[in-house]
């Protein structure tokens, strides 16, 4: 959580909802400005976020936090994959057919 009190996920959606409302043309110049100033502070929170969790990620994908990192770790993590289709290996190891 952050000073707010509210976690990534909860930033988002009123991220979400603060953009609705503007979308919706209602709000006047004074009130759409108040949702403008509040939706960059919770991007900016969100993004903040993300660049960290990113930061943690690349961290433990370089194996800067692990003593010995699986070899193929990072190529196999950032492959994409078919979501109707499992992947043929998991860490370099070739995974039995269905």
């Amino acid at each position: 959580m952050d000073g707010d009190g509210l976690t990534f996920e909860e930033s988002l959606a009123r991220l979400e909802s603060v953009v609705e409302r503007l979308e919706s043309g209602d709000l006047n110049l004074e009130e759409s400005l108040r949702c403008f100033e509040e939706g960059v502070a919770l991007q900016r929170r969100c993004l903040a976020e993300l660049n960290t969790a990113q930061g943690k990620i690349e961290q433990l994908m370089d194996g800067t936090e692990s003593e010995a990192p699986v070899p193929g770790l990072r190529d196999a993590a950032l492959r994409p994959t078919s979501p109707s289709r499992a992947p043929e290996t998991l860490f370099g190891a070739t995974l039995p057919a269905e």
